[in-house]
Formats: structure tokens, sequence, C-alpha cells
């Protein structure tokens, strides 16, 4: 059994009927030869066959004699079904086959029955449902159908057997009041279950145990409060729950702990408001709505929505507030309104809607949405680890719930115009070099998906600033070189002499690359750059690398160690000990300083400060005479004989 959820009516306040909606805005112009009213209509459903059943203070509907009650198949034909109401009609709800009814009547369907009857779907014959409620004054607000439940508001003070104020919980088989009973402390107008919460706004102070003003959430097992509590400031005549946000219309100026006029979107989890926030133009009165995935429309008493002149009807986009281009401009309040099988259902006061004589009751039909198709795209491109951007895309054919896609994954889109879309290109996107393909998809009915625009992700141009080390002795063992520079991707390769090392990817201004021994066989000069690959890319200024002739302590061309001592990596004589200072620290390679000094001055080398290459081979030499560990780390045992040699 689908549930069909309708909320109701009262006094001049509509119902409304919750269903997913097709993406493209309906016609402006109702369609030709649909039904009217000869009278108000206050209630519309629709069930899951496709009729359409009508509720109000008519006499006459499509031309036919029918007593506030009707049914038009979807096609927009009168069907035969005629319950025959002696009373305004004011809510209607469709479970499977049977049509729930409240109003004013005391008889309906060929039996008596006050304020509320469950009607055969097929015949119009009242069923022995009758749960009997003690007072209707203006009617019973509203109807919501779950599983095996009816729930119900209204002016009772008893219903189904037992006492329930303004809001009563219906077995759907007896009809008698289940235990459900949250006591509003006024009226309730609007009913709308989702999961197993029930949501009801009107204009109590108190329901469900607990301090609530005009709207609430509801146990829908024990009747009693969550702690939801948006603190409306008056009425809610109409909600509506879609995912994770409900949609609420009324008279309120503030709700959420935010000021929102007539309608507002509230967080499910917390009750506050969100930052969608439609503008409604005086009176700003929402009294119905239908939601789609995209788009919320509204009926009541307004003269502007969402940006635009709406004359108390519109239709907005969930994702700005802003309104579509949809404006049918009723003449006069809309109460009702129903979105179902491509068409949208209106009903009221107005005598004129879409620019056409179309007295309290109107069709409009979604047409199906065309092929988009995309023009160009801006910009074109971007560099590999840009930061997240707005891609504009142009074209035609564009719908609200149209999407732009990036290599098939939607991104958050956002509707321009029917020749414009936006989107919002995450970083994460820009993260490898290549090309994406943009296209744009429309929904059905029709709909498909654009042509591709190729948007391209290019490596940045690199920069080299510094390498180290910036040289090495002939025939030294294969080192890592670190480069540092700018732009750096993770396809980087370092160059020698044009020819690429294996270099490995720090970060986006470091790379490191082993450099072999034959690369140093020679003594001279090599080229250092850096390449980043197509798209995109190039390749860097180069950076000089020195192959010294022989070892030097710190830098410079070349270097030729002083008499008597000559320093290379097969030298067998033991340095001459100088003591004319004392170490007395651990030194070791890339230390600096006095101590370092006084190192190189015992061991009769260059003394400059600086514990590099040719400093630690002298160390390692000297251990090695003195059979201490050659490591190259003048430690507290090497320390000791060199200061006592």
């Amino acid at each position: 059994m689908k549930k069909i959820i309708l909320l109701g009516f009262i006094i001049l306040f509509s119902s409304f009927f919750v269903v997913k909606v097709n993406a493209a805005d309906p016609s402006n112009t109702p369609d030709v030869g649909s039904c009217t009213s000869v009278g108000q209509v206050n209630a519309i459903a629709v069930a899951d066959d496709g009729t359409v059943y009508v509720g109000g203070s008519f006499l006459t509907f499509c031309g036919q004699p029918r007593n506030r009650l009707a049914a038009i198949d979807s096609s927009g034909n009168l069907l035969p079904w005629d319950p025959n109401a002696n009373f305004d009609v004011t809510s209607i709800a469709v479970s499977g086959s049977a049509v729930y009814v409240g109003g004013g009547f005391t008889t309906v369907g060929g039996q008596s029955r006050n304020y509320l009857a469950a009607l055969d779907a097929t015949t119009g014959l009242a069923t022995s449902w009758d749960p009997n409620p003690d007072n209707a004054f203006d009617g019973i607000t509203a109807i919501a159908v779950s599983s095996s439940t009816v729930y119900v508001s209204g002016f009772f003070t008893s219903i189904g057997g037992q006492s329930r104020n303004y809001l009563a919980a219906l077995d759907a088989t007896t009809g008698l009041a289940t235990s459900w009973d949250p006591n509003p402390s006024g009226e309730a107008y609007a009913i709308t279950v989702s999961g197993s919460t029930v949501y009801v706004g009107g204009v109590f102070s108190s329901v469900g145990g607990q301090s609530r003003n005009h709207i609430a959430a509801l146990d829908a097992t024990t009747g009693l409060a969550t702690s939801w509590n948006p603190n409306a400031n008056s009425d809610v005549r109409a909600i509506s729950v879609s995912g994770s946000t409900v949609y609420v219309g009324g008279l309120f100026s503030s709700i959420g702990g935010q000021t929102r006029r007539g309608i507002a979107a509230l967080d499910s989890a917390t009750g506050l408001a969100t930052s969608w926030s439609p503008v409604l133009g005086t009176p700003r009165v929402v009294l119905g709505l239908a939601v789609s995935e995209s788009t919320v429309y509204i009926t009541g008493s307004f003269i502007s929505a969402g940006g635009q002149t709406r004359n108390r009807i519109a239709a907005l986009a969930t994702s700005n507030s802003v309104a579509t281009p949809w404006n049918p401009n009723a003449n006069n309040t809309a109460y009702a309104i129903t979105v179902a099988n491509s068409k949208v259902y209106v009903g009221g006061l107005f005598t004129t809607i879409g620019g056409a004589s179309q007295p309290y009751f109107a069709t409009f039909t979604i047409p199906s949405n065309s092929v988009p198709a995309t023009t160009s795209i801006s910009p074109t491109s971007k560099n590999v680890g840009d930061t997240q951007f707005t891609l504009t895309v142009n074209g035609t054919n564009f719908v609200t719930d149209s999407v732009v896609k990036w290599n098939g994954t939607s991104l958050t889109t956002t509707y321009v115009s029917s020749t414009q879309l936006t989107a919002v290109v995450p970083t994460l996107n820009l993260a490898t070099a290549g090309t994406a393909n943009v296209t744009v998809f429309n929904p059905t009915p029709g709909g498909g998906t654009s042509g591709a625009q190729t948007f391209t992700i290019n490596n940045p141009l690199p920069t080299t600033t510094s390498i180290s080390p910036t040289n090495m002795t002939i025939n030294s063992s294969s080192f890592t070189l670190t480069v540092t520079g700018t732009n750096f991707v993770s396809d980087s390769t370092i160059n020698w002499n044009g020819t690429s090392l294996t270099t490995t990817y720090v970060s986006s201004t470091e790379l490191t690359a082993i450099v072999p021994t034959t690369n140093i066989l020679s003594p001279g000069t090599a080229n250092i750059t850096v390449t980043n690959p197509t798209p995109g890319g190039g390749t860097t200024d180069s950076v000089t690398f020195t192959i010294n002739s022989s070892y030097n302590s710190g830098g410079g061309s070349s270097y030729t160690p002083p008499k008597p001592i000559t320093v290379n990596p097969i030298q067998t004589t033991t340095p001459t000990i100088t003591p004319t200072c004392t170490i007395t620290k651990t030194l070791k390679q890339g230390n600096k300083g006095e101590e370092v000094k006084c190192l190189q001055t015992k061991l009769n080398i260059t003394s400059d400060g600086i514990f590099g290459r040719l400093t630690k081979q002298s160390v390692i030499l000297f251990q090695k005479n003195h059979n201490l560990t050659p490591d190259g780390i003048v430690g507290k045992k090497t320390r000791a004989v060199i200061n006592t040699n």
C-alpha cells in the first residue's frame, strides 16, 4: 500500500500533497480543456492509478453537478464518482481503495457521517469506518495516512470513541482512536508523517507534554514531543519533509532561530532554519506546499517570491531559494497544490490563472525535458594543485534540475538560466594532470546527456632555486641529490645533463633523486634541471653541479691538501696531530664552528670550520690507524686520542 499524505484546510487555508515531481517547469498556461469548478476548491489528492480527487464548496465540477466532491482521471476526464457531501470538504487523503475526507458535512457517500468519512475510491459510497468526531467547526483541518493509522486534526474534543483534543490517531480499519494522544493546547492545521515522526503545525503553544509554539515533532508511537523545537512565532499551516529538510509554510515571521517570513526550511535533526530563505512579498502567507528534489511549489497570499513577481503561486529552487521561470499568476488566493504524473493541480478562489479564464481549479502539464547541449565552458583549464573553483557551462535546453558532470560524476550545480549553469569543481578533481569530460545531464521525463566539453588540468612550469649538495668528488659513491624550487608535481623528474634520474616527489617545493657513481667518474660540471610532463609543464633553467678532481672540505672547484699528508680514499699515512687546542664535544659531518676548526687543525687539513666529506674521510683514516671504530664521528674515544696526541 503506497502512503499518500495530504494536509488539511481550515477556513480558507490549503491542503497539500507531497510527491516527487519532475524537473522541468510546468507550462504557464493551463491545459486546454482542463476541468473548472463552480465554487472554491480546498483540497486535492492523487491516487496511485492517477485518479485526482477534489474537494471544496463547489456544486458543479467539469460542467456536471458534483456536490463538493469530484474525481477526474489522469487525462482530465470527469469520472462518475459522486459521494454528494451536504457541506464543504476541507481535506482529502487517499490510501489504497479508501478516500478519506474531512469537512463540515453530516452526510456523504449515502450515509450519515459527521465531519469525517472513508469513501470507496471506485463507487464513492461510504464505508463502515465512522470515527464520529463531536465537533468540526470549520472542518477537519488535516488528514495523513501512514500504514494502518489515520492521523487527523480538527476542532473536536472527542473522536473514535475517546476524548481527544484537536489531534488524534485512528485505526484505519475500525475508526477507533488509538492510545496516541498528544493533546495540543490549540488547533492543528498541518500533519505529515516521516518514519517514526509525526510533524504537526498549528496555533498551539503546547503539545506532546512539552511547550511547543506552533510546530512540533511527535513520536508516532507515544505521541510525546521530541526535542525538535523550531519555535515559530505564529501559525504553521503546511509541512513537507524532503530528505533531511522540513519545509514549512504559514503566517510566521521567525522560526528555527532566524527571521523567515511565511516560508522556511528546517533541519530535521536540529530544528534550526537552514540558509534557504526565499523572500516573499506582502502579505507573506503560505498555505500550501508540494516538494520535489529540487523545487518547492507554494500557494498562498503573496505578490512576489524568490526575487520575482509571483502572485499567489510560485515554484522555488531548493538550491538557491530563487523562483523558477514558472509564473501562473493567479488573480486570487490559491489554496491546494498537488504535483503528480507530470501534472500540477491547483485549487483555490482564483478565476483566472496562467492568463486564462479557469475558475477555482487548473491543471498544468510539466513538459518532457529536452536533451541539453553545451557550447562552451569557462575556464577551460587549470593547473595541478589549484584550489576549488566555479565552472561556467554555456549551452541550451538547461532546466532547474540540470546537473553538470565531471567525467560522469555529478558536481554541485546552480541553475542560472536555460543557457547557463555553474558548478563547483573541488580541489580533489585537480590533483592529477590530464583532461576531463564536462557534460550536462537533464533528468526524465525526456532529458539525457549532452556532448562533452574538454577541460584540461595542466602541469605548471617548474622552477629551481637550489640543489644540495652542489658538488662531489670523482669516484664517490652514489648519493641523493635534493632539488628545491616551485610548482613540482608527482610526475616531475630531475634531469642530469638532460637525462632523467630516478626521482622522488617530496612536495611541490622539493624533489630528490639518486645520482649513480657512473655520473661522477670525471671532473667537470653537470646541468641539473626539472621537467614537468604535459599537458602544460616544461623544463626549468639549469643549476650547475660540480664534480671535483680531488677531495675538498666544503665546496669549490678543486682542492689539494697541504703536505705532508695527502687525503684521499686510499690514504694510509696517519695525519699529524697539532695539539694547539682541545676538542670538548662530539663532532660529526654537518657540524660547524670553532671546535671543527680545532679538529681540522689537529688533522692538518684546511681549517674552515665546516665538517664536510673531507673532514669525515680524515677522521676515518685517523680512527683506522689508531684502532678506533672507523665511523667518521669524533666521539668520546676518538676525541681522547686526538686530544692526547
